[in-house]
């Protein structure tokens, strides 16, 4: 019973590690990037101006914005709530949403 408690637990654990490597690798990419704002929390989000933006790049923490007049943000990060990334899970690439709205949503759910 004990080898097939650590088979089980190993792949749970290497998967946890994987998460939380790509999560603070990625990070330092986004920090590399040109100064733009970024909603950390869900109370940054839900305080966002409203706007409407699509989801130019997903990563395993953190999204990358665009609005209509070319501006950047993201949403997200390495130390972001499990709330925030479930919510940028459900958003997907190229498409268009209407910020705080899509959040506020979401959280109704």
């Amino acid at each position: 019973m004990k080898k097939t408690f650590t088979s089980l637990a190993f792949p749970g654990i290497l998967a946890s590690a994987m998460l939380l490597t790509s999560c603070a690798t990625s990070g330092g990419k986004k920090s590399a990037d040109t100064a733009m704002p970024d909603y950390e929390t869900a109370e940054q989000i839900k305080a966002m101006s409203p706007c409407k933006a699509t989801v130019e790049e997903r990563h395993p923490c953190y999204s990358i914005f665009r609005t209509a007049d070319g501006k950047k943000f993201s949403i997200g990060s390495p130390a972001a709530t499990q709330e925030v990334v479930q919510f940028l899970g459900t958003l997907k690439e190229g498409h268009n949403y209407k910020f705080p709205g899509v959040f506020l949503d979401y959280q109704k759910q």
